[in-house]
């Protein structure tokens, strides 16, 4: 669980820094840090984890420990 849910959180990390960082460079620090987790926890909890999930189900549930 804890490297799928690595491998989630970094890649939504470094698409961040790419992406915002330039733009987010005149920001104050502390709402900066406010934002990465704001914006990374809303992506993880309603998008990567659902997908995660389906994707691994059969690693991170071996048969007969998900119910299906």
């Amino acid at each position: 669980m804890w490297l799928a849910s690595f491998a989630g959180a970094y890649l939504l990390v470094v698409l961040f820094q790419w992406q915002l960082a330039s733009v987010l460079e005149d920001v104050p620090l502390l709402l900066q840090a406010a934002l990465l987790p704001l914006v990374l926890l809303s992506l993880m909890t309603y998008g990567v984890m659902p997908f995660r999930d389906r994707l691994l189900l059969r690693w991170l549930y071996p048969a007969g420990e998900h119910g299906h």
